[in-house]
This record gives structure tokens, sequence and C-alpha cells, in this order.
């Protein structure tokens, strides 16, 4: 494979940056109107930052970040060095938009607390409910997927993504078990250039589907965020770890958990 030169890359690079400074001013416009216009009406420009990041990629030749970065550092050229500085400006630029969403989420947030902690506490979670009744009492674990949305989306899901994975899928409709474990929606957790750039990756590797385009869940939430749950066979919860993209547990300390001296 050639290595791009120069002129290439600049060109890239400026292009990328154009694009993300137009997404940030057409963004903060919208955003003027209220967040929940943003939310209810406008994600799929969010997530144009997906779309800009995964060109980036396929234009540099590039299937992650880390590689974008070895190529910029290479270069010699004072033009290129110039055009990469401005490439991280453009990074930070994005990401501290984000973060200032979040900020005034939290904020419109505040002004329902108490109405988002009594859901919390009343929230009435029981595992074996959620699964329709079925006794998690083996001695070997089960694997459950437990998602939002609609049951029809929930099937094209999994004929998407998850039949490589045999595993039952569970739809929680009313978000309960979400509530309960203080599973939270966060502009940051799924916009921020960490979790991006972690997508992005596995979709350039064809680990996942990519969401942009005419794949899309209906009753999707974006901004939901999940986590890994292990509960034992007496219902208790023996391990919980609430994340993004970014933040994934390590297979080995889940698998770690699952030991009979940690669950019995």
């Amino acid at each position: 494979m050639e290595r791009l030169d120069s002129k290439s890359i600049i060109e890239i690079l400026e292009k990328f940056g154009t694009s993300v400074k137009d997404l940030i001013q057409s963004l903060k416009i919208i955003s003027e109107n209220g967040l929940d216009v943003l939310i209810e009406n406008h994600m799929s420009e969010v997530f144009l930052i997906y779309t800009h990041c995964y060109n980036l990629l396929a234009q540099l030749e590039c299937s992650d970040f880390a590689s974008v970065d070895n190529i910029l550092q290479a270069s010699r050229c004072e033009d290129v060095v110039t055009a990469t500085n401005a490439y991280f400006n453009t990074i930070v630029d994005w990401d501290r938009f984000v973060a200032d969403l979040d900020r005034k989420y939290i904020e419109e947030l505040r002004k329902t607390e108490v109405h988002a902690r009594q859901i919390r506490n009343d929230a009435s979670f029981e595992l074996e409910d959620l699964l329709g009744g079925q006794k998690l009492t083996e001695s070997d674990c089960q694997v459950v997927i437990i998602g939002y949305g609609k049951v029809d989306s929930a099937k094209c899901w999994k004929t998407d993504v998850g039949h490589a994975f045999n595993f039952p899928v569970y739809v929680d409709i009313d978000r309960i078990s979400y509530a309960k474990f203080s599973m939270d929606r966060s502009f940051s957790k799924v916009c921020l250039s960490s979790a991006v750039s972690t997508y992005v990756e596995d979709f350039l590797l064809k680990k996942i589907p990519k969401p942009f385009g005419d794949n899309h869940y209906e009753g999707d939430d974006p901004l939901q965020n999940g986590g890994d749950i292990i509960f034992d066979q007496t219902g208790q919860v023996v391990y919980k770890h609430l994340g993004d993209a970014a933040n994934r547990p390590n297979i080995k300390d889940v698998i770690g958990k699952l030991k009979p001296t940690n669950i019995n």
C-alpha cells in the first residue's frame, strides 16, 4: 500500500476539521432552543461525528486512531505539523462542546431530581419477572442480554448482531432495571472522542454494524448507557460495572467473578 503524500494528509485533516467545526456550530444553534429539541429531533446530527471520524480513518487508510497518530507524528513536513495541531484542537473543541451539553443536561435533570430519585427507589425489579419466570438455578452461569425499546427492534438487532451470540435477549420496555441500577443517559459517554473512536474502530473491523445511515432501530436511545451485572443463584448482585464503550470491563476480571468462591 502506497503511503499518502503530505498534500493528501493535509487535505484530509482540513476537511475533517471543517466538517466538525460546522457540526458544532450547527448543534449550538439547535441547542439554543432547548436540549429537549436536540434530543427529540436532532440526534442524527449529533451522531454525524461518527461519520466524520469513520471517513477520516478510511481516507487515511487506517483501522484505528493509534495508526493515525503514528502517521501524523512521523511526518516532518511543517504544513502537516500545522494541520496536525489543528486536527487535535478540533478534537478538543468537540469534547468541550459535548461536555457542555452534558452540563446543561444535568442542570435540566436537577429540576426533576426528586422525581428521578423516586423512580429509582420505587422501581420494582425482580430478575425472574423480567425473564418471564425463568429460574437461574443452574450451577453454570447463563448470559442474558437485557435491552429496551421495542420487541421488533430487539429482533432486528438480534438478526443483525445477536446471531453471533447464542444468548437470550429480553426487552425491558419501561427500563425498570436501568433505573434500579442507576444506568444513566449521557452525551459524554457516547459522544466524547474516546467513545467515538472505540465504536468507529469496531465498525471498521466489522465487529458491529454502523449505527448511521439506514441501520437503526426504532425506539433506540443513543444516550442510554448500560452495564454488566452478575447475579448469583440467589439473585444477589456480586458484580456490577456501569460504563460506556470506552470503559468496558476486562473480560478476565468478569470471568474471575464467576468463580464458585465468589458467588456461593
